[in-house]
């Protein structure tokens, strides 16, 4: 009794809160991750190719195909279908550019429109003159306009959906109330460890500073997650994308689909207007710039059916598409000088003995030693893996063949980059490779290439143009 008694008074209670704020983080984490497996969005299996369309508009349709996110062909699919529904005229000029006419006799049917419709149909409206907008000035904005109104659009989307009974939101409101509250307890827990002592008597310990890196990490997931309106299908959803997605499949089976402008829909009737929201009428997506091509989501066709596709830029990933000679230069330069800085700051200083010094400025100068060599430690570590990536690549070299989904300039001045995202048909997420100037004016989109290409580092060292496009 003596014994325990004696352990149960060396125990710091302090540190055991701390401990039982960490083991909630676990847990928190742990429910967060069984929730979103259990609710997470899904595409089902598609049904045989139809062209029987069904109640749900294009903009809904898109949703659906989408795995149950709205994508930017909504916004043009939804404007041809106005003017399938004779709400608005699409016409080719001479020059081949794209106009829209608004009829006067649309008024008594705007009633009849969904939310987004009438959005769209104001857009066309507030940029009209006399009657008449070319499809060239159908931009929404910049910046934040921009953004507000597809934000608008999108949300008048999901929500007819959901009223439609087709999908609901993978975080639901209850999930992310009580995970949202939850997140914030660990605070509560810290709060409540720093009351055991006095103020000047709480030392900063690597137990403290764990628990509140934890805590704030679950309070960034639960604010994420309350916030988040992502949908998941609802048993009629899920037989309603199936559906469409048959649809899809007959659409993208159609070979004149993707060169029809706009104005053909008179001939097509809604059939065109569907085929624009699964990204299947490149030329109407193309026409109507009604938002800006999304750089991060393309449709595809190659491999033989036409599916969605995530393009990754890894912008912070270090030697991504440098040159195997220069990212071994590199990382055996760079590495050494890490690799030094890590030995005087960790070794030669060892900062581990000023820990516990009585003085607090002593302490506090100790651990942002302790951390810098820590940091250094750890950018060590990552210039080695780059050393060893850059070997590999010196001497192994992978064929790609493709279509180029998007090709990217962004920056200005010195900072300028190139970026060329190649689908191979076998892969939902596409990376993207960082190029040169010269290298990037050998593609353009939409093109199919062959690449040799490095498999680690992303260094395109030649594209062939393929003269046929293989499906």
């Amino acid at each position: 009794m003596m014994l325990a008694a004696e352990v149960v008074t060396k125990v710091d209670p302090l540190a055991g809160v701390l401990v039982a704020a960490l083991a909630f983080v676990a847990g928190w984490v742990v429910v967060a991750a069984v929730a979103y497996l259990a609710h997470r969005p899904t595409e089902p299996d598609a049904a045989p190719d139809t062209q029987e369309l069904g109640p749900e508009p294009p903009a809904i349709a898109n949703l659906l195909t989408g795995t149950f996110e709205v994508s930017a062909e909504a916004m043009p699919a939804t404007l041809v279908d106005l003017a399938a529904r004779r709400l608005v005229e699409l016409e080719t000029l001479p020059d081949g550019s794209t106009v829209c006419r608004l009829r006067t006799s649309t008024a008594d049917r705007d009633a009849d429109l969904a939310p987004y419709e009438s959005q769209v149909l104001g857009l066309l409206r507030d940029k009209a003159v006399n009657g008449v907008v070319p499809a060239g000035a159908l931009t929404t904005g910049t910046g934040e306009r921009a953004s507000a109104f597809w934000k608008s659009f999108r949300k008048a989307v999901i929500a007819d959906a959901q009223q439609r009974g087709l999908c609901r939101a993978v975080w639901g409101k209850r999930i992310s109330s009580l995970l949202g509250i939850a997140a914030l307890l660990p605070f509560l827990l810290i709060w409540a460890a720093g009351r055991f002592k006095a103020p000047d008597e709480v030392e900063w310990t690597p137990l403290g500073a764990v628990t509140i890196a934890c805590a704030l990490a679950i309070a960034f997931l639960g604010a994420r997650i309350a916030a988040s309106d992502r949908q998941r299908g609802t048993d009629a959803g899920m037989q309603a994308a199936s559906r469409w997605l048959g649809v899809r499949g007959y659409l993208s089976g159609t070979a004149t689909f993707p060169d029809l402008p706009p104005a053909h829909v008179v001939l097509w009737d809604r059939y065109l207007a569907y085929a624009t929201a699964f990204g299947v009428a490149r030329a109407c997506v193309r026409a109507l710039p009604m938002s800006a091509e999304p750089d991060r989501r393309a449709w595809s066709s190659y491999g033989g059916r036409w599916r969605q596709v995530k393009v990754r830029y890894p912008k912070l990933r270090p030697g991504w598409g440098m040159s195997p000679w220069i990212a071994l230069l590199r990382g055996l330069f760079f590495g050494a000088f890490a690799g030094f800085i890590t030995y005087v700051l960790l070794i030669r200083v060892d900062p581990r003995d000023s820990l516990d010094a009585t003085g607090p400025a002593s302490r506090y100068v100790a651990w942002a030693v302790l951390g810098a060599g820590l940091i250094c430690l750890l950018v060590t570590v990552r210039l080695g893996s780059l050393v060893v990536q850059a070997l590999n690549d010196l001497f192994v070299t992978r064929t790609v063949e493709g279509e180029v989904l998007r090709e990217r300039t962004w920056g200005t001045d010195e900072n300028i980059t190139h970026w060329v995202a190649v689908d191979n048909g076998k892969s939902p997420v596409v990376r993207a490779w960082r190029v040169s100037p010269a290298r990037a004016t050998e593609v353009d989109q939409n093109q199919v290439v062959r690449a040799r290409v490095t498999p680690l580092l992303g260094f395109v060292r030649s594209f062939e143009r393929l003269p046929v496009v293989s499906k």
